[in-house]
């Protein structure tokens, strides 16, 4: 297959041409050309630039800002103190063999773990009382529930 010299010709002045403006455009940007771009975008003197780059600056500080308290409103809620005293209780009842059902509730399990663990019934029903009262009732036994639960060791 034989090329056609007007062709290859053709490609290499193209080729030329771009590293051309290549060299004309980013490696010779010269602070004269700059200036004269700037007085076709309509800046004639660095005070309006200058003015321009501190609003323009300001923008995107306070763009910046709205988006961090954006950011910050729509975090997710902190897991709820009860419920982290009470998985960890579920955590050491599985390791003790007696796993929650996925439905399971609070006292449906505190009831078939206080018959699989007999001899730990009533720290069973301790736990259970102070998550109830915690998470239900209202009462701020939440520092009993969790000296309950530390103390349960099946």
């Amino acid at each position: 297959m034989r090329l056609d010299g007007n062709l290859v010709k053709r490609v290499r002045l193209m080729l030329d041409s771009a590293v051309n403006g290549w060299n004309q455009w980013v490696i010779g940007y010269t602070p004269e050309r700059q200036r004269a771009l700037l007085r076709r975008l309509g800046i004639d003197d660095l005070a309006s630039l200058n003015f321009a780059a501190w609003f323009l600056g300001g923008l995107a500080g306070l763009v910046a800002a709205l988006a961090g308290w954006l950011l910050w409103r729509m975090r997710p809620p902190a897991r709820d103190p009860a419920r982290q005293a009470w998985d960890r209780f579920c955590a050491r009842l599985a390791r003790a063999g007696v796993e929650a059902a996925p439905a399971e509730g609070p006292s449906d399990l505190a009831r078939r773990a206080a018959a699989a663990l007999p001899h730990r019934a009533a720290q069973i029903e301790a736990v259970l009382a102070a998550y109830l009262a915690t998470r239900y009732g209202g009462v701020d036994a939440l520092a009993e529930l969790r000296r309950t639960v530390a103390a349960f060791r099946p």
